[in-house]
């Protein structure tokens, strides 16, 4: 049962990571939702713990107890205190280092690696856009590829027909289609995986990053400033310029805002291959950013957010406004 004097407002955007976009106590907002119906909208100021957040987004409820992914036995909030706080509490420790240094050790660039992949797992774009749309193709192509593993594992299992395992699975097919909780039920149990450090399961996303060439943006003392949305992060498809908010293999370029003064820049065309050369740091190569620069990370930016633009001032963002108001009426 769910404790009552835990949170029910469970952030899918760190506050950890909000807090590095406030410039004198507030950040700024835009809402894209408001803005795309056609409504008049303006750059609102905010407090990172008022945006971003979800009433028990993680929250592990007694129905999902022993049923599909095993979430029972673990207290309700487990995802929310556990799995996901020790990612956002060492956030900080990560930027001071990244921001100050011009290498950081491998332990901090795989904290560095899944905290960036671990934002777009947990937030409600991933949810809504990969994880609903793709979790029956992923089960059908899992699903019998678990049954030959415990073949294999297990001669007793390899004696049974296979009519009786294909009957097994189109029931969990059909189980799953019937439940309207199944896709957010694996969510959670994706990020409790990947917090259990199984070797394959992180292995493949941190070489993706980590063997990347690291370059950290900063941007003009005077501004222009990155901007952050509430799907942090913008992938560029270099053959087809095609954007996405997370890519890691077949040719991109990944924008990742750290905060309103720094980004980190990355891609697959240039690689040192730290991780899978077992490198005892992880070299970040900075780059002055010019004005030109932060407008098109910021612009690739809002092209995959979900609703809400987020900023250390409101210049850039009452700019989006402006340029997108409704036409006045006659």
């Amino acid at each position: 049962m769910a404790n009552p004097q835990k949170t029910k407002a469970q952030h899918f955007v760190p506050r950890s990571y909000l807090k590095q976009f406030v410039n004198d106590k507030h950040l700024y907002v835009l809402n894209l939702e408001t803005l795309r119906k056609g409504w008049k909208e303006f750059p609102r100021k905010q407090t990172p713990a008022g945006i971003c957040y979800a009433e028990d987004y993680y929250t592990i409820r007694e129905d999902h107890q022993n049923h599909y992914f095993g979430l029972g036995g673990r207290d309700s909030h487990f995802v929310e205190d556990q799995v996901l706080k020790s990612l956002e509490d060492h956030y900080p420790v990560l930027l001071q280092k990244i921001t100050t240094k011009m290498q950081i050790n491998m332990a901090d660039a795989i904290a560095m690696s899944d905290f960036i992949t671990t934002v777009n797992l947990r937030n409600p774009y991933w949810f809504e856009h990969v994880v609903k749309k793709n979790i029956r193709a992923w089960a059908e192509k899992l699903l019998p590829e678990l049954v030959e593993q415990r073949k294999k594992q297990d001669e007793r299992f390899a004696r049974l027909p296979d009519e009786l395992y294909q009957w097994m699975i189109d029931s969990l097919l059909q189980s799953q289609d019937e439940d309207p909780d199944y896709a957010r039920q694996f969510m959670l149990f994706s990020l409790i995986a990947r917090y259990s450090d199984e070797n394959d399961r992180n292995k493949q996303m941190r070489e993706k990053v980590i063997d990347c060439s690291w370059q950290l943006f900063e941007a003009p003392a005077e501004g222009p400033y990155f901007i952050t949305t509430d799907n942090p992060g913008a992938a560029v498809e270099l053959a087809n310029n095609q954007k996405h908010s997370i890519k890691l293999d077949g040719g991109f370029a990944l924008f990742f805002p750290l905060s309103h003064r720094y980004a980190l820049v990355f891609t697959d065309q240039l690689k040192d291959n730290a991780f899978s050369k077992k490198h005892e740091h992880k070299e970040i190569y900075r780059v002055a950013a010019n004005a030109e620069m932060v407008m098109f990370i910021n612009d690739t930016l809002i092209q995959v957010a979900n609703k809400l633009l987020i900023a250390a001032t409101s210049d850039y963002l009452g700019d989006i406004a402006d340029k997108n108001k409704p036409p006045e009426k006659g």
